[in-house]
């Protein structure tokens, strides 16, 4: 018990975001949750319960209790029939009761900021342990950083109409991420198409050259891009696109790119296999200077193909996928987010937005 006069537990005063933040990461990566006032400590079990799909977080409470003994009376038990004069139950500060039970499945925005990213991890993650700090961060580009893939859908889509074809999700997933000409052959050959690979490559690079111009970026890249070149953070681009279409497709964007270390393109004279190979993400990682570690690096990827190279090459890989991307396809990912707003560079031991 407390000193005289004070409750069994006392609330922490109320956190700020980067506290909560940094005392959910912590704690979650320790398996539990804890807050210390010196006369109790409040734990939380992680464990996934049997009848759902979410994982939930169970309070209890501890007291300093010891054994009864001389001097330590046994507590006094009311008498049957007797009030019993309850307390009110206190909150901890990450808004749970003593026993009270909670499915981290989608927390309200209200909610404490380290519950929110506490649930975010989980659901993306079946380990935070398993989140390494890194020192160098690999970005793909047409979906990731540049909001290039609608023009993509847009101009086969056309293309495969005209044949009485959809170019469907199902199709998409196979070619996200992959080099042109690979692309147009999976395509041709899984829709069966009246038309050669070639043709449809060419008829296909012909369209969009006309309007890869227009690309824009993707919500929360310039932020992020700008934040870890403010702290010196090394970083490079991985891309499949040729260094033609790359041009186009980054015309608008010029100062973003030139804060990036070096891009590799698909067209590079050192590649020999392009994604879903590691080829691309350890070539990435060889032209920093020095050449940082597979172990050391974190890529960021929004296509399934990118993701299984990136983890084949031994690093850990965030995966922004569309909303439209079945489950199954997001399965190797270290971490999935709905948007690179969403990113908490802290997590990977990188400096925290300001």
């Amino acid at each position: 018990m407390g000193r005289p006069g004070q409750p069994p537990f006392r609330v922490i005063p109320e956190h700020t975001e980067q506290n909560c933040i940094q005392m959910a990461v912590g704690c979650f990566q320790r398996g539990r949750l804890h807050n210390l006032s010196g006369q109790e400590a409040l734990f939380f079990k992680i464990r996934s319960p049997k009848k759902t799909n979410g994982l939930c977080l169970k309070s209890r409470t501890r007291q300093n209790k010891g054994p009864a003994g001389p001097g330590r009376p046994s507590p006094a038990r009311p008498a049957p029939g007797a009030a019993i004069n309850r307390r009110p139950t206190p909150t901890s500060p990450l808004g749970f009761r003593p026993g009270q039970c909670r499915t981290a499945r989608a927390p309200s925005a209200s909610a404490p900021a380290a519950l929110r990213l506490l649930c975010l991890a989980m659901a993306a993650s079946s380990s935070a342990a398993a989140l390494r700090p890194v020192t160098h961060l690999i970005f793909d580009m047409d979906g990731l950083l540049l909001d290039t893939e609608i023009l993509y859908t847009k101009v086969y889509d056309e293309i495969c109409r005209r044949y009485g074809k959809s170019y469907t999700w199902d199709v998409k997933s196979l070619v996200l991420g992959r080099q042109a000409p690979e692309a147009a052959g999976i395509i041709r050959d899984h829709l069966d198409l009246p038309i050669t690979k070639e043709e449809l490559l060419q008829e296909s690079q012909s369209m969009l050259e006309k309007i890869f111009h227009t690309s824009g970026l993707m919500p929360g890249v310039s932020k992020l891009i700008h934040h870890l070149h403010k702290h010196k953070i090394p970083i490079g681009v991985a891309t499949s696109s040729s260094v033609a279409s790359f041009e186009l497709k980054t015309s608008r964007h010029k100062d973003l790119f030139s804060l990036f270390h070096h891009i590799v393109t698909g067209e590079d004279p050192e590649l020999k296999r392009g994604k879903p190979h590691p080829d691309p993400f350890l070539l990435c990682a060889k032209r920093f200077e020095p050449p940082a570690p597979p172990e050391k690096c974190l890529v960021f990827e929004d296509s399934p193909q990118g993701i299984k190279g990136a983890r084949a090459a031994g690093m850990q890989a965030i995966m922004i996928p569309d909303e439209n991307l079945g489950a199954d396809f997001r399965k190797e990912a270290t971490l999935v987010l709905k948007s690179m707003e969403d990113f908490k560079p802290e997590l990977f031991g990188l400096p925290a937005y300001d």
